[in-house]
């Protein structure tokens, strides 16, 4: 009896130490416990806890099954569900966890408990049911609605997830993990001003919140405030340098700045943390794909695939390297997963209850919508393929946006022309317009180029010819800036590379020459108009924008002018495929249209490519384009 009380006393003690985190010291006297008392159950079952805690669960298991064997206790079971959900044994888990609800049916934490088990076995609505019985029995239980808010978030009910980590906030205000999460959902809707709110919440709550501190450098990259966000993350690395997830994140940011040698450093310093990183070696692809090692690249994207063959991310990123390589017919075939990157074109996808063709089956006779897709540029390159699939003895009903609708109205092939937006008629099947190139089993050698393939109408060729007057000298369209595309955020950093500035593109100005500004959109277009007189020391710069309605006058236009050295835009487009003569000013990290190491095009006859021989140097290009424009000058006076 006396060494039953002293154990009651040191077990006392114990448990005390175990609550004031003191693990050794609590340990040892539990030893000494089962030293005197080898089947005292719950120094057992307290010490297998310890033994978790000090990432020793081989031999907390034996300990609470020690202790289960010597009593059924709904207690034990439950430390040995979590214990055995930690070691991925899930099924094993839920056995015991239900086994304790079977022993007290009003156990609030085994619920709790098992419904994270459930979850991490991705039975999201078995374990809402698991958390709401726990809520059920302590409506005060905020971890259990932060819980149902993830597993609501898995299922896509981001607004009944918000819902719930707010719930788990208004009883627990210090929540710092209500927070993060709450952050994520936002930021899942795009409300980045309030996802930020939130994040910088957790990290007020908890400083040491190194995936907060990371999902914050994510949202700030988001808004385009690249310093910000590489703050954040060096924050996160000091707090954790082995958090393989920031450094991938740190080296997406770098890239964003255009730091690609230093964001493929990162990059491997995050595989070294955890080679099995399909999403690193995503990132490192793109990162080796923006400066042209493009075998390297896929070999990166292969990678990733081969850790996870269900990346959408890397097989459309394969897709572009490979377009970029030449290899159009394995690139279009990949180019179908543009459908399923989140955040990229998802957006421009189109679901119908018709049919999706791809080239399969024969549609002679059938009427097919053709749904443009992107940008006005790539509805231009695009539509070449329309006259091969009327050429099938199929109706065509192409649907395009509205600044293009007096441009192909009288198409040839199409049967239909429809405003984007507009009802459609009825049809048979429907193709997305980038999608005609795989239908088409596209190649290098099987591109249809024949040019022109868009012509203007007599009456605007007409308006345009008398609105110029007489030719005096050579005429050259100018377009230096691709606008702002506000739709399409994962597009800004390729854009903000691809334009020129104007005190630059002035530097192409000749006095024997006529120049015509193509320029369209803002803010190059007010700027233009602000400094033009300025930057331009001649009279031989001439602006009619302000008539230009849509692409069928910029065409009229066009059709006026000798050549057009424009970067890459929907102008550029529009000129090459009206067969003029077309400049193309490239950045170094091309489209992949444009393809590596040729100065021609195989989509445009008539285009030439002038690529910056490293990031950023336009002023190289600007001095080649001019050296060739007076040799072109110069050979005129000769005739």
């Amino acid at each position: 009896m006396k060494q039953k009380k002293v154990s009651e006393h040191l077990f006392h003690q114990a448990l005390q130490l175990q609550q004031h985190s003191k693990l050794d010291e609590a340990k040892a006297l539990y030893e000494k416990i089962l030293h005197r008392e080898p089947n005292h159950c719950d120094a057992l079952h307290l010490l297998g806890t310890i033994y978790n805690t000090l990432h020793q669960s081989d031999k907390a298991l034996t300990l609470i099954h020690q202790a289960i064997h010597i009593k059924q206790h709904p207690v034990y079971y439950n430390s040995l569900g979590v214990i055995l959900k930690a070691q991925g044994k899930i099924d094993q888990s839920i056995e015991a966890l239900s086994k304790a609800l079977s022993l007290d049916p009003k156990y609030t934490d085994a619920y709790y408990n098992l419904g994270i088990t459930l979850q991490n076995r991705g039975e999201n609505d078995e374990a809402i049911e698991a958390y709401t019985k726990a809520l059920s029995l302590n409506p005060n239980y905020a971890e259990a609605y932060n819980n149902i808010g993830i597993a609501l978030h898995n299922k896509g009910k981001i607004n009944h997830a918000i819902e719930a980590f707010i719930k788990a906030l208004s009883i627990h205000p210090q929540y710092a993990e209500a927070y993060y999460n709450l952050g994520n959902a936002l930021k899942n809707q795009h409300k980045i001003n309030h996802a930020i709110t939130a994040y910088t919440k957790a990290i007020a709550i908890n400083p040491q919140y190194v995936d907060a501190y990371n999902n914050l450098g994510v949202t700030l990259k988001a808004q385009g405030k690249i310093d910000e966000a590489i703050e954040t993350y060096t924050k996160a690395l000091s707090l954790n340098p082995h958090h393989a997830g920031v450094y991938n994140n740190f080296g997406a940011a770098l890239k964003e700045q255009g730091k690609i040698d230093k964001a493929i450093e990162i990059y491997a310093k995050a595989l070294s943390l955890n080679p099995q990183y399909a999403d690193a070696y995503c990132n490192l692809g793109n990162a080796l794909y923006d400066i042209n090692k493009v075998n390297e690249s896929i070999e990166a994207y292969t990678k990733a695939l081969s850790l996870n063959p269900h990346h959408t991310g890397a097989s459309w990123n394969q897709s572009l390297a490979l377009l970029l390589s030449g290899d159009l017919t394995e690139g279009f075939k990949l180019y179908e997963y543009r459908w399923e990157t989140e955040g990229g074109l998802e957006k421009f996808k189109r679901s119908f209850p018709q049919r999706l063709w791809l080239g399969e089956e024969d549609i002679n006779g059938k009427t097919i919508l053709i749904h443009s897709e992107q940008g006005l540029g790539d509805t231009l390159q695009f539509c070449r393929y329309l006259e091969l699939l009327a050429n099938q003895g199929v109706n065509i009903i192409f649907e395009v946006q509205k600044p293009l609708i007096r441009l192909l109205q009288d198409f040839k092939g199409v049967s239909t022309l429809v405003e984007k937006g507009s009802p459609l008629p009825a049809f048979d099947y429907h193709c997305p317009l980038l999608s005609l190139p795989l239908a088409f089993h596209t190649s290098l050698t099987s591109i249809p180029t024949q040019t022109p393939y868009i012509s203007v109408d007599q009456s605007l060729l007409d308006s345009w010819k008398d609105k110029l007057g007489k030719r005096r000298a050579l005429r050259v369209g100018l377009v230096w800036n691709g606008g702002f595309r506000a739709n399409q955020p994962e597009l800004w950093y390729a854009n903000n590379r691809r334009n020129i500035p104007l005190e630059l593109i002035v530097k192409l100005n000749r006095a024997d020459v006529d120049f015509y500004s193509l320029q369209k959109g803002e803010p190059a277009e007010s700027e233009f108009k602000r400094s033009c007189h300025e930057l331009w020391s001649t009279d031989n710069l001439f602006n009619y924008m302000d008539d230009v309605e849509d692409f069928a006058d910029t065409a009229g236009l066009i059709s006026q002018l000798d050549l057009i050295i424009a970067v890459d835009t929907s102008t550029a487009h529009l000129a090459a495929a009206m067969g003029k003569p077309v400049w193309l000013l490239n950045r170094f990290d091309t489209c992949w249209r444009w393809m590596l190491h040729r100065e021609d095009s195989p989509w445009y006859p008539t285009l030439t490519l002038f690529r910056q021989p490293s990031f950023g140097d336009w002023a190289g290009v600007i001095q080649r384009v001019r050296d060739r424009l007076d040799t072109l000058v110069l050979s005129q006076v000769k005739k």
